[in-house]
């Protein structure tokens, strides 16, 4: 990098340099992008997040369409217009990788990895293409359609806030705004670039393509129950309130607990198992969490669905709104509590072993 301040010194031409430390370049800012994105999520107003991430869709809008313009009609050759034309791509790849690790992060937040592993693994791929393969993402099909998935990724974010409603209308609503959007924004785009008219069919097919694959991640469950999150779950021996605290008797939880979720509890026939949790929702937002318990029978070698026990929340609580179900008698083997919204959603799980003292 110091190299970099030299060659300036030196007057070294800009695109010269650009050039010479492009990777470097995009490499630092998709990373300090992405660690920004984590700190904006966890410590800014909700609606500040949404506000920059909006910025962010504007300026990748605006700046494809200034570069397909640029190149199709061409502008006065004015060094202005040149050095503009030269940064615009960079300038929506960055915005690209913020919208892209920002619904990462919401969507890691929400919901649980061994449900909504194919939206991961789609945003990690695109997060991880954005950056090793972005002069093929300077084709027009190939914008429009990382323009339509962040547009429609961010309409999906956005309206469960905006509406504090978790209700599947908002979502299909979300969606076709977002396509008529994307298909209008494609549309501009040909206006203003008419050499693309022969690409037109490959456009909106692509738009198209993206939203059909969005929905059937939703309706098959693989995109979490935005606005909520979960922050806390786990299995205990006792959950008894104190003031505006909870006091929690159980096992001491390891890294590998924690990480893979997994405990061990020891208990005298017929006392309480407690399952507790805290989950985030946003301001005005009332819902109810249920906890699906579960009892896998080796012989059929299927988890056997038992209880739905259920407990309301009602948002605005930056911490979380803390809750617990709890059964007796368990059969000893392996069990799990899933986390879910009222649509069945699932927010996470509890997974443990029970044993039976002697």
């Amino acid at each position: 990098m110091f190299g970099w301040f030299k060659h300036i010194r030196q007057g070294a031409k800009l695109k010269e340099v650009y050039q010479r430390y492009e990777r470097a370049l995009v490499s630092l800012f998709l990373i300090g992008g992405f660690l920004l994105d984590f700190f904006t999520f966890r410590t800014l107003d909700i609606h500040i997040t949404l506000t920059i991430l909006a910025i962010h869709l504007s300026l990748a809008a605006l700046t494809i369409l200034y570069v397909f313009h640029y190149d199709d009609q061409g502008l006065l050759q004015h060094p202005f217009w040149n050095r503009l034309r030269f940064f615009a791509p960079l300038i929506t790849q960055l915005a690209f990788g913020s919208l892209l690790s920002m619904s990462f992060l919401f969507y890691w937040f929400s919901g649980a990895l061994s449900v909504s592993w194919p939206i991961f693994i789609l945003l990690i791929s695109l997060i991880v293409l954005n950056e090793s393969f972005r002069h093929a993402y300077l084709r027009p099909v190939a914008q429009v359609t990382l323009f339509a998935f962040v547009l429609l990724s961010y309409a999906t974010l956005t309206f469960p806030f905006l509406f504090n409603s978790l209700d599947p209308w908002i979502v299909i609503f979300a969606g076709g705004l977002s396509l008529v959007l994307s298909l209008l924004f494609a549309l501009l785009l040909i206006r203003v670039a008419p050499g693309l008219k022969k690409m037109r069919e490959r456009i909106i097919v692509s738009v198209c393509a993206t939203f059909v694959a969005m929905s059937g991640l939703y309706l098959f469950d693989f995109i979490p129950p935005i606005p909520l999150s979960l922050r806390e779950a786990g299995v205990y021996y006792r959950v008894q309130r104190v003031g505006n605290e909870y006091e929690l008797v159980g096992e001491p939880r390891t890294i590998w607990n924690t990480i893979f979720g997994t405990q061990t509890l020891y208990q005298e026939a017929g006392e309480r198992v407690y399952v507790f949790t805290s989950v985030y929702s946003p301001a005005d937002l009332d819902t109810i969490i249920f906890h699906q318990w579960e009892f896998y029978d080796p012989s059929a070698q299927a988890w056997i669905k038992k209880d739905r026990l259920s407990f309301p929340i009602t948002g605005g609580n930056a911490i979380g709104y803390r809750g617990y179900t709890f059964k007796t008698r368990l059969a000893p083997g392996k069990w799990r509590v899933r986390v879910e919204t009222e649509l069945g959603q699932v927010l996470g799980r509890v997974q443990f072993t029970y044993n039976i003292s002697k």
